[in-house]
């Protein structure tokens, strides 16, 4: 056959002998399914969507390249660059915003993530989705007039989340925490490791993005501002700095948040907790201008992160001044030698005194030894015991004398269950044990 030949594939389309074997009354049933299939799904796919430029690039764009040189990857001569593009980085930007045309509309949840300085100006593609609910901005430079205006350009945003972000604005902008427009239907803030910037370098984008010598950035703390949002419920927060963040203050003026996470913040027990159902913290708390009466009696679960119980007085007065506490659970930073000490010192007491205490949890235990034996016998009125085990093994664990346990579970990192624990174990009369690779439970018959 002659190759220069054209084949007439619109005749032969046609031939009804041709449609006949090709069968394409099934083609268009499976085309009209693939097509169902893909509706159906892409909701689901495009629900969560996940921005760093570790993973996605595009060749040529300017923000790509600031991203590569910030990381040593390559070097560009920006001035260059700048010529070429009239100064502007519009087209790369939009680069990112056609990727996402399609698949917009199905996405809920937005994470920018370990972008850094180009973060500044990848903001805008969050102003494309018209359904956000959920943003999470990770180890990246954020606009901090964008943070300002949050509520009119995301009103449905019910999650907000920000972690190793610096909040950027220039060195003549005045705008501060106290101007923070938050989402009306905000129910959950998490802001951890945050600081105020200021550079003198953003009124030339690619200086602010290329220019790594003569970049100044100035830097101030992140004060929580006492602003009211009623919709919140549940606030996480880490400062970056030793300086008075002011969360007590924040609570008061929010008295509708029931769940609060600090980490590095010295929290005063105060009356800005009462409204608190869930209380997670680490060691760093103070009791300053509370009397003898003062009680949390709405907080019901109680976490707390210690790396060796150096402040255990202060933990225990905590413990002691919720009332109706059910949950407590207990997080080691660090390796334990011996826990049966914080058992009989502090477990023991606490629960004895804590009439509504039901459930005990103990996370990231980590032995530096194998063969422990934990005694639990003193402890009253649990009813739940739970031990996440990290390193080292336990031998034995005794509970005779606890007549209100019900259920118990050992979590391990790997299989570390002897036959001598399996044993010990099932010696207990009316209990029954089920074993599984990385773990035991339980329960009372």
């Amino acid at each position: 056959m002659d190759k220069n030949c054209k084949i007439n594939w619109l005749y032969i389309i046609s031939i009804k002998e041709f449609q006949n074997n090709l069968n394409l009354n099934l083609l268009k049933e499976i085309s009209m399914v693939s097509k169902l299939t893909r509706d159906k799904l892409n909701p689901l796919l495009f629900k969560n969507l996940k921005l760093s430029l570790v993973s996605i690039k595009f060749d040529s764009n300017v923000i790509n390249m600031a991203y590569d040189m910030q990381h040593g990857y390559s070097t560009y001569d920006y001035s260059a660059l700048r010529d070429e593009n009239n100064g502007s980085i519009e087209n790369s930007l939009n680069e990112y915003i056609n990727a996402i045309d399609d698949i917009k509309k199905y996405t809920k949840s937005f994470y920018l993530t370990y972008n850094q300085r180009v973060g500044y100006y990848l903001y805008p593609i969050v102003k494309v989705f018209d359904n956000l609910t959920e943003l999470k901005i990770f180890i990246c430079d954020f606009p901090f007039g964008a943070l300002v205006g949050i509520g009119k350009t995301l009103p449905n945003l019910n999650r907000l989340e920000m972690q190793g972000v610096n909040l950027v604005k220039s060195t003549n902008d005045t705008i501060s925490e106290s101007n923070i427009a938050f989402p009306p239907k905000l129910s959950y803030m998490k802001l951890f490791s945050l600081r105020v910037t200021s550079s003198t370098l953003l009124y030339d984008p690619y200086e602010y993005l290329f220019n790594f010598e003569d970049h100044e950035y100035f830097y101030e703390h992140f004060t929580l501002p006492k602003i009211s949002i009623p919709s919140l419920k549940r606030l996480d927060f880490k400062p970056k700095d030793d300086e008075n963040h002011r969360i007590e203050e924040f609570l008061e003026a929010n008295p509708n948040v029931e769940s609060l996470l600090t980490r590095d913040y010295k929290l005063n027990v105060s009356n800005s907790l009462n409204a608190l159902k869930s209380l997670d913290i680490d060691e760093c708390i103070s009791f300053n201008n509370i009397d003898q009466d003062f009680r949390l009696n709405s907080i019901n679960s109680l976490i707390l992160s210690t790396r060796n119980f150096s402040n255990s007085e202060n933990i225990i007065k905590l413990c002691q001044l919720c009332p109706n506490l059910a949950n407590l659970s207990i997080s080691f930073l660090r390796i334990i030698s011996n826990l049966q000490p914080i058992i009989d010192n502090f477990l023991v007491p606490i629960s004895s005194n804590l009439n509504n205490l039901k459930s005990l949890a103990l996370f990231n235990v980590i032995f530096d030894t194998n063969g422990h034996t934990l005694d639990f016998s003193k402890l009253a009125h649990i009813k739940k015991l739970l031990i996440n085990l990290n390193y080292g093994s336990v031998l034995n664990i005794k509970f005779d004398n606890c007549k209100s346990l019900k259920i118990i579970e050992l979590l391990c990192f790997e299989d570390s269950f002897t036959d001598e624990f399996k044993m010990n174990l099932n010696q207990h009369n009316n209990w029954k044990f089920k074993f599984s690779k990385y773990g035991v439970k339980g329960y009372k018959i």
